[in-house]
Order: structure tokens, then C-alpha cells, then sequence
């Protein structure tokens, strides 16, 4: 087998829910590539033990997991794979309180791909379950290229080839974008292709940093400079010091830049933060001028600047929606002063344009997607469509009744519904969904299922959408629109 030495990660939870017991695992699929060979898929499985049911295998116990592994795109099925995978032998069933990992290795060639994994504990008699994922693979056969970035939970110099090893070190994928107090360091991974067709043979550098998911300011003090030689696969292994790094949602930039310091390549990795010890620093943004006459001042209506600034909530980040959360008991001047700073932190040239802008889907989002006394910017869609603009697709079905499963379930009434299809998210794979469906027939619509990180996932979603109509796991046209996202 060829040694990979390149990791693209894009997260995504696996939480089975059993009837004896919770299969527990984290699902991480990555790609890579070789110039000059097809791009590669990596997949990994890491299992929490106590999660499994351990039965007796000669003087030990023992768990069995199976698994199937697919990729498809439309009706063509690309890669499969169905195997078993055997926890390491302990002495006592009691004895469970440890992770394994799984590792599979497999070729593609660049295209989008729906990936499917399938859990299911051998030893129980619950249902198998799934999770699918978009798969993006990108690597141009001769321009330059980067692979997304890989965080790594360990590293140590290779003795022995083997699955886990790159340049030189073996490398323990750290499979999860939240990142606890616990953790004083991101060490991370990531590959650069064909540099040298865009540079010859000068010397390049890279530059990593931290900025805020939502604001996209730099943290200040995190930037990190290595300089490097060109040539076809440069690999990079990096650690950066976040124990001063208060709690909060981050991306990891990732930027290739030549020697001229213009920007030939970048790429950015978003993960959550949690360091309650340490207190929000603002010191980032002291330059910022805070003056008696600004468009924030000009607000005086305290009850307006209250729904104002509580409309911030689905764009905030984490030290700012400690302050919204009690909007209320703060003073006219110190939600006034709040609400200049939430702006200039994000466009410290004009903020009130940025403002004026905001403003304005707040007005949108409350006409569309206001219900009652629930406020535009508190409903599913409306966050959704504050945190993230409007939707690529609509689809809008309001008395879907489904054929499809006739012969077997009847017609299949469903709830009514909307699906939101965004063919780019920040930080995200292409073509993530949203299905909101109004529950009670009352016009409020609510969040049920995506496939977007960090959103509401519910593997039995189409069943509660279709009234509990259709079996478990059984696919209607609600999911097959999904699927498609139109």
C-alpha cells in the first residue's frame, strides 16, 4: 500500500441511538492526493468502548463492530466496502473505559460524492445506523492546491511504518472541532500540491492564525511564519499555543504566500473553544473609537434598541450573547455602546453600513418569519437566514402526499415543510439542507434536520416528518429531495 501523507477532514458526528445501549463514535472522512495519481479518501471510526457490548472471546472479552462504507454519486455506488471490526480483548467486561480507532483507505477522482457509513454493534439486536455526508474532492492535476487541515490529538517519531505515519511521525487524527480547556495547544496538519508550478523554485512561506467564526477579525498574537522550499508535495506540522484563548467559535487560517507576501492558496478550519478560566480579551480591538456621536447613539428608543440588539444573537459569537441574554437589565448607553462595538469590531471603517445592511434582514426575516409575539430573528428560519443569508433553493410543499412506498406503506401524508438548500457555506462542504416543517399546522415553522456542521441532525427526521407513516430508515420523497436538494 502507498504511504498518504495527507489529511482534508471534514467532522461529523456519529451518535447511534440503540435500545440496549448508545453506539458512541466520531466519523471523520479526509481526502488527499499525489500529483500525478488519483486523489485518495480516508475514513475513521473512533469508537468509545463503553458504548459496545463486550462478550466473551477465549479468557477475554471482546466487542465487534460492523460497518459499511459507501460512496456514490447519483445512482452509481463508486466505492463499498462491508467489514467487521474486532475492539482490542480486554480481561474484564468493566474494564471498557477506552476509544479505538478505525482506519480505511480508498481511491476517487475529484467530484462531489454522497458518503455513506453504516454502524451497527454485532453483539445487540438494535437497528444499524446510518449517516451520510457530502464529499467535495478537488485537486487539479497540475495547479497548486491545498488540503484542508487536519488537527492531530498526538505525534511521535515513527519507529515502525505503519497507517498512521507521515513524514516521519506518527499522527493520531484528533476527530472533533471542539477543543476543551484541557487542551493548552493545537497541533494541526496540512499539505500543499504543485507549489512549483506557480513559483519554480523559489522559497514560499505559510501563515497560520486564528480569527472569530462570526466576526472574522484576527486574534491577535496567534500568527505563526514557516518558510519553505517549493516542490510537488510540501507537508507541514505545526503547534499553537491557545491556552490564553478564551471560549468561543474560531477558524484556523490556513495562508500560502510568496515571497512577494501575495496570497497564492489559503484555507481555514472551524472548531469551538471552551477555556472558562480565561476572560474574553478585547485588546484586540482597542484602536476602535467609541464616540458620543454615532448612528448607535442616534438610537433612544430603549425598546427598540432592546429588539435591536437582541436581533444580533444569530450572528454573535459566544462573550456576546452573554451580554444579549440580559439585554434587558443593561442601561440605554450601555446597549448603545454595545451595539457600535458589536459593528466596528466587524467593519471598524463603517460600521453603520454594516448595521444599516443587517437591519434590514432583520426587517425581512420579521415580515417573513415572525409568529405571534416570537420576534423574525427568534424563529428557525429566521436565524438560519440571519446566520447565514438566503437560500440557493426553496423547496415549499405544503400538502406533500407521497406515492412512492404505495404498495408497501400507503400514501404518506406528510407535514407541511420547507427545504433550504445553501450551495456554499462558510467553513463547510458544498450543497447543505435545512427542512423546517410546521408540526401543528400553525404557520411556525420549525428547524428538524440538516446536514450543516453544528445544526439540528435527526437520522429519523422523514419518519417524524411523514407522521410516523413510514418504517424506520425507510426513504420517502421528502428524503429523496434531501438527497438531491431540489
Amino acid at each position: 500500500m502507498k504511504k498518504i501523507i495527507i489529511l482534508l477532514v471534514s467532522l461529523l458526528s456519529v451518535s447511534a441511538m440503540a435500545q440496549q445501549r448508545q453506539v458512541s463514535a466520531m466519523f471523520t472522512h479526509s481526502t488527499f492526493n499525489i500529483p500525478g495519481e488519483m486523489p485518495y479518501v480516508e475514513t475513521y471510526l473512533w469508537f468509545d468502548a463503553w458504548s459496545l457490548e463486550f462478550v466473551p472471546s477465549g479468557n477475554k472479552y471482546q466487542a465487534t463492530v460492523e460497518i459499511e462504507i459507501s460512496a456514490r454519486q447519483g445512482d452509481s455506488i463508486r466505492y463499498a466496502k462491508k467489514y467487521s471490526l474486532n475492539s482490542p480483548a480486554i480481561d474484564n467486561p468493566s474494564n471498557d473505559q477506552f476509544h479505538f480507532l478505525d482506519l480505511q483507505r480508498f481511491s476517487l477522482g475529484n467530484g462531489i460524492y454522497e458518503l455513506q457509513v453504516t454502524v451497527n454493534d454485532k453483539n445487540t439486536s438494535t437497528k444499524p445506523q446510518t449517516i451520510s455526508d457530502t464529499l467535495y474532492i478537488a485537486y487539479p492535476a497540475t495547479s497548486p492546491s491545498l488540503s484542508s487541515i487536519q488537527l492531530m490529538s498526538d505525534a511521535t517519531p515513527t519507529k515502525t511504518e505503519n497507517m498512521l505515519s507521515r513524514g516521519g511521525y506518527d499522527m493520531v487524527p484528533y476527530t472533533n472541532s471542539f477543543v476543551p480547556e484541557s487542551m493548552k495547544s493545537l497541533s494541526y496538519y496540512f499539505e500543499i500540491y504543485n507549489i512549483q508550478n506557480e513559483i519554480k523554485n523559489d522559497i514560499f512561506a505559510t501563515h497560520a492564525y486564528l480569527e472569530t467564526l462570526e466576526t472574522g477579525r484576527k486574534v491577535a498574537g496567534t500568527d505563526q511564519y514557516t518558510r519553505h522550499t517549493a516542490a510537488a508535495i510540501v507537508p507541514e506540522y505545526s503547534t499553537m499555543d491557545i491556552s490564553t484563548i478564551s471560549s468561543g467559535n474560531y477558524n484556523l487560517v490556513v495562508e500560502v504566500v510568496n515571497k512577494n507576501n501575495e496570497l497564492l492558496l489559503f484555507r481555514k478550519f472551524p472548531f469551538q473553544r471552551s477555556n472558562p478560566s480565561v476572560a474574553y480579551n478585547p485588546e484586540a480591538y482597542r484602536t476602535i473609537e467609541y464616540t458620543d456621536s454615532n448612528f448607535a447613539t442616534h438610537i433612544t428608543d430603549n425598546e427598540k434598541l432592546t429588539y435591536y440588539v437582541k436581533g444580533l444573537w444569530p450572528i454573535a459569537n459566544t462573550e456576546e450573547r452573554r451580554f444579549i441574554s440580559n439585554c434587558s437589565k443593561h442601561s440605554l448607553e450601555e446597549k448603545q455602546y454595545f451595539m457600535f462595538m458589536f459593528w466596528a469590531k466587524r467593519n471598524d471603517h463603517d460600521p453603520e453600513s454594516e448595521w444599516e445592511n443587517y437591519r434590514q434582514k432583520l426587517q425581512l426575516v420579521e415580515k417573513e418569519f415572525g409568529y405571534g409575539k416570537t420576534p423574525g430573528y427568534a424563529t428557525d428560519r429566521g436565524r438560519v437566514y440571519l446566520q447565514y443569508g438566503p437560500p440557493n433553493h426553496i423547496i415549499d410543499e405544503r400538502h406533500k402526499v407521497s406515492v412512492r412506498n404505495y404498495e408497501t406503506q400507503g400514501q404518506v401524508f406528510y407535514f407541511p415543510y420547507q427545504m433550504w438548500r445553501y450551495d456554499m457555506l462558510p467553513a463547510d462542504e458544498p450543497k447543505r439542507m435545512f427542512v423546517f416543517f410546521d408540526e401543528f399546522q400553525s404557520g411556525d415553522f420549525k428547524l428538524l434536520h440538516s446536514n450543516a456542521r453544528g445544526e439540528v441532525q435527526d437520522m429519523l427526521w422523514e419518519r417524524r416528518l411523514s407522521r410516523n407513516m413510514l418504517e424506520e430508515y425507510v426513504q420517502g420523497e421528502a428524503g429523496q429531495q434531501f438527497e438531491r436538494g431540489y
